[in-house]
């Protein structure tokens, strides 16, 4: 037993002194560094510059029939909104369906039109809203997304805007799903 005292003994003054070695060894050196002042609407832009953004009516893709992308991969006329001219706009097909997506560094909006719903929802029940004019339709919301759906000549839209508790950005996901249309 007592030799066991002395090993674990010997290994704690061991590593007391490699810890210390180590520590000694790795000093860092710092030197100042010259800092760059640069005016902040140089990287920001101000308010009168975002005030001139205005929005832009979307028509999502060519003359055709409702439903997505055509089998060259074309997209065909599906709906039309007003959006802030600042996203981007990408379309993917999905097994679902094809999803439209409005891209913005802060927020995006989403439009989902397929043959079956995009998100699972035990209690989906499309009720009479204004929601979405002329279309009966499903609202749920939390604090960093609202998520609508609708169904009309048998596809199922889901119109999806992850505001992440921005109020502009809740404002413009108003203004998209009350302007929304079906074309």
């Amino acid at each position: 037993m007592n030799k066991y005292i002395w090993g674990s003994l010997i290994l704690i003054i061991i590593s007391v002194i490699g810890i210390r070695w180590i520590l000694s060894e790795t000093k860092v050196i710092s030197t100042p560094e010259e800092v760059r002042e640069e005016a902040i609407n140089a990287i920001y832009p101000t308010d009168a510059v975002k005030k001139t953004l205005t929005p832009t009516k979307i028509i999502v893709g060519q003359s055709g029939t409702k439903g997505g992308l055509n089998e060259d991969g074309t997209t065909q006329t599906i709906f039309e909104s007003v959006y802030s001219p600042d996203r981007k706009l990408y379309i993917e097909k999905e097994f679902s369906g094809t999803r439209y997506v409005l891209w913005k560094s802060d927020s995006k909006i989403t439009v989902h039109v397929g043959n079956s719903w995009s998100w699972v929802h035990p209690r989906r029940d499309l009720t009479e809203t204004d929601v979405v004019p002329n279309q009966k339709t499903f609202t749920y919301e939390i604090g960093s997304q609202k998520i609508v759906d609708f169904v009309d000549n048998n596809k199922k839209y889901t119109i999806q805007c992850v505001h992440n508790g921005y109020s502009e950005v809740k404002a413009e996901c108003e203004k998209f799903v009350s302007g929304f249309k079906l074309i």
